[in-house]
């Protein structure tokens, strides 16, 4: 059975007169952000939606095609039917009394619980016999036990007839937050149904005046629902730029760095000082050895010139006696 996959996506819809979606603008702006988080909540939830009505119309048109052969199974095709949808927890076979013929449940409906339902009148009023039905979404409504539910319809017609319908109930609760799994953390979600709240993320975020708030209809269920969109405490914290930690963890080892160059600099001066000074020592002491030298030569030399003047006054004194 090919199926169109529950969640998948459309091709993106236009949200201004360029044709593209909506994007973040530098700086910063709460309230465009809010009008751009709420368009792509709707289109996620809308295309979720459609998928559901998709695969509920697409099953019903090939099962009255396609009679049920020896050996088929309904409750067989219709748990794997549930099984592709989010939040599905029954799909139920009615007559045209509304009376339950068929069942298959993935949480069991209470007793009743459809029959309480207003599912309306079958479509034979909205659409010639000849077009094909098509699955609508009723609700929302409360079921005991089970919370706030969706209730996917469709009718079964033979010779243009309604002779009953498929219904496929949802969990509210389960379906949103399979829907928006993928959303961030940056925007809280609400869903309301009138005044009265049906879904929101994260329930610890309440709204506050001040904040900017979105608010967008569902198109799938038309003005019934609607999306509320405002900023979590997670918006600034995304935000801010981590400009400073960067510049923090580069200056660190940088500073380091400047103070071992200086360290190694210091140290370089202060020796190179040293080494002039003892070479300052070595030259002046060279110098005096040299004078040293040259004084103890000049006196040598006096010695042996008187040395000689001495021996010739002796011989002369030999020489006159």
């Amino acid at each position: 059975m090919r199926r169109r996959p529950a969640g998948g996506r459309r091709p993106a819809r236009p949200t201004g007169g360029s044709g593209r979606p909506p994007t973040l603008a530098q700086p910063f702006d709460g309230r465009r952000g809010s009008e751009v988080e709420a368009a792509q909540v709707r289109a996620e939830l809308d295309d979720g939606l459609e998928a559901i009505l998709y695969d509920l119309t697409h099953t019903a048109r090939l099962w009255q095609r396609r009679p049920p052969q020896p050996g088929f199974e309904w409750a067989a095709e219709a748990a794997e039917l549930l099984r592709h949808h989010p939040g599905a927890m029954s799909l139920v076979r009615l007559d045209a009394d509304d009376r339950v013929l068929q069942s298959c449940a993935l949480v069991p409906l209470p007793e009743g619980a459809l029959e309480s339902l207003d599912l309306g009148r079958p479509a034979e009023d909205r659409a010639p016999a000849t077009d094909p039905p098509t699955a609508r979404l009723l609700g929302p409504w409360t079921l005991p036990d089970l919370g706030d539910c969706l209730v996917a319809v469709i009718d079964i017609r033979e010779e243009g007839r309604p002779v009953g319908r498929l219904a496929e109930v949802l969990s509210v609760e389960d379906l949103f937050r399979r829907l928006l799994a993928e959303r961030g953390p940056r925007f809280s979600i609400a869903i309301d149904a009138g005044t009265h709240e049906i879904y929101r993320r994260y329930a610890a975020s309440r709204y506050v005046a001040s904040e900017p708030l979105t608010v967008l209809p569902l198109e799938a269920l038309g003005p019934r629902l609607r999306v509320r969109v405002w900023p979590t405490p997670a918006l600034p914290a995304s935000l801010r730029s981590s400009l400073p930690e960067v510049v923090l963890c580069l200056a660190l080892p940088l500073g380091v760095l400047i103070m071992l160059a200086v360290h190694f600099r210091q140290t370089a001066r202060h020796r190179t000082r040293e080494l002039v000074a003892s070479n300052r020592r070595l030259e002046q002491q060279i110098g005096e050895r040299r004078r040293m030298a040259q004084d103890l030569q000049g006196a040598v030399e006096r010695l042996d010139r008187q040395g000689r003047r001495l021996q010739r006054l002796a011989g002369a004194s030999l020489s006159a006696t």
